[in-house]
C-alpha cells in the first residue's frame, strides 16, 4: 500500500514500454532518460502504467484517450493520492516531466494534477523519503492533442532510486485526480540493483506447480504488477500439513556474499477464488554468511494482505541492512487465516552507499564514478 509523505523535508523492458520511452527521449530535455520505470499508485480507475509506458506521447502533445491516462479510483479523496515511481536503480536525478490529464470529455481536464510535492529515497523504505523542494503545481491541460503542454521541474541536487509525487489539489472535479504521463532523466549509478537468489528451497509447497522457484519472476509484469488468477500458478504455496503448527520457512542462497538494504515482497494474490487470506502477516527474516554459520535474525515484518488485482502494484518495500550475506532465511509465523501460507514474489535490493556520498554523486562525481566502475 502506497502512503503519503508529510515526514521528513531537504520506487528488463518490455517491447511496448521501449516505443514509449523512445517517444519520451525525444521530449524530455536531457539524453539520459530513465527507462524501464514502473509506478505503484495509491488506487486507480484507469491503469497508473499507462502513464509510464509512452502511451499517447507526441513530444511535449499527448493524446485525449483516457486509456492513455491514470486516473484515481472513483471517490478518491484528493489529498489522499500519489504514485510512487520505480527507476530500477539509484539516480542522479535531474528533472520530472508531467504531462497533465487531458481527457477533454464534460471539461474533464479539471480532473488533472494542480499542487503536488516530490519525494525521493535510495530505498523506498517507509520513512526515508526526503521532500525534494516545496510544493510545486502543474497547469490544466488543454483537451487536446495539438498543443504542446508537458511541463519539466527540477530535480537536480536529488538522489534516489524511488521517487513519490503526492498530490495536494486537482483542478476542481470533486473526487477524481489523473495524469496522462511521467518521465524522468537523471544518471545511474550501479548502486540499489535488484539482487536475485541462484536457488531457493521451501519446507513446502502445495503442488508442483506452487514452488519456492515461483517467486521469481513468471507472475510478474514488466510493470511490476502481479498475477491474480489461480490458474496462473504464478505464486508459492505451502502444503496444509506443513503450516498446521504456523511455521514455514523460505532458505534463499545469494551464490556470493550481498550487502543487502531492503527486501520488497509481493504478498499472495489468488483472485478469483480469493485466497488471498493465504498470504504472509508475520516473518522473520535471517541473515548468515557461511553455510555452516548460524542464521542471525534482522527483523521481523508484517506484509499487508494482498489486493487481489492483477493490474496494479501491490509491493511492500521493509529496511533490511544487512552486510557480507549470501543467506536469507523466511520464518513465517501467521497469515491471513487460510490453512496454508504463501508470497508471490520476492526482490532483494542490494545496498547503496551513505547518503552524503551520493549527494555528492549527484552533483557532479556520477561521472568519474562511472569511469572506476567500468575500469
Amino acid at each position: 500500500m502506497i502512503e503519503r509523505l508529510r515526514v521528513r523535508r531537504a520506487m528488463g523492458v518490455s517491447a511496448g514500454m521501449l516505443v514509449g520511452m523512445v517517444g519520451l527521449a525525444g521530449s524530455l530535455a536531457r539524453a539520459d532518460v530513465v527507462p524501464g520505470v514502473t509506478v505503484a499508485p495509491s488506487g486507480q480507475q484507469w491503469v497508473a502504467h499507462s502513464i509510464i509506458d509512452g502511451s499517447g506521447v507526441n513530444g511535449d502533445k499527448h493524446s485525449t484517450s483516457p486509456g492513455d491516462m491514470w486516473l484515481s479510483a472513483n471517490g478518491s479523496v484528493i489529498a489522499d493520492q500519489s504514485l510512487r515511481f520505480d527507476l530500477g536503480e539509484v539516480y542522479g536525478l535531474g528533472s520530472i516531466k508531467l504531462w497533465n490529464y487531458n481527457e477533454p470529455t464534460l471539461g474533464d481536464t479539471d480532473r488533472g494534477v494542480n499542487a503536488f510535492t516530490v519525494w525521493a529515497s535510495d530505498t523506498g523504505v517507509p520513512g526515508t523519503f526526503v521532500q525534494v523542494g516545496g510544493s510545486r503545481t502543474l497547469a490544466e491541460a488543454p483537451g487536446d492533442a495539438a498543443t504542446d503542454y508537458a511541463e519539466a521541474f527540477n530535480l537536480a541536487g536529488a538522489h534516489g532510486r524511488f521517487v513519490q509525487v503526492d498530490i495536494d489539489t486537482n483542478h476542481g472535479d470533486a473526487t477524481l485526480v489523473g495524469l496522462s504521463e511521467v518521465g524522468f532523466d537523471g544518471t545511474a549509478t550501479g548502486f540499489g540493483l535488484d539482487v536475485t537468489p541462484v536457488s531457493v528451497a521451501a519446507s513446502s509447497q502445495l503442488n508442483t506447480t506452487r514452488g519456492p522457484n515461483e517467486l521469481f519472476g513468471p507472475g510478474l509484469t514488466a510493470y511490476d504488477e502481479h498475477q491474480a488468477s489461480w490458474a496462473d500458478n504464478a505464486m508459492w504455496q505451502s502444503s496444509a500439513a506443513d503450516w498446521s503448527d504456523n511455521q514455514a520457512t523460505l532458505d534463499f542462497d545469494l551464490g556470493e556474499k550481498k550487502d543487502l538494504s531492503a527486501v520488497r515482497i509481493w504478498n499472495f494474490n489468488e483472485y478469483p477464488p480469493d485466497n488471498t487470506s493465504v498470504g504472509v502477516q508475520t516473518m522473520e527474516i535471517l541473515v548468515k554468511s557461511e553455510l555452516l554459520d548460524s542464521f542471525t535474525s534482522v527483523c521481523t515484518i508484517h506484509p499487508s494482505q494482498a489486493s487481489g488485482l492483477a493490474d496494479i502494484d501491490f509491493s511492500e518495500i521493509f529496511a533490511l541492512d544487512a552486510n557480507d550475506v549470501q543467506y536469507v532465511q523466511f520464518r513465517i509465523t501467521e497469515n491471513y487465516g487460510a490453512g496454508t501460507v504463501g508470497l508471490s514474489e520476492v526482490q532483494f535490493m542490494g545496498a547503496v552507499p551513505e547518503p552524503a556520498t551520493l549527494a555528492v554523486l549527484s552533483l557532479g562525481g556520477l561521472a568519474l564514478l562511472g569511469r572506476r566502475r567500468n575500469a
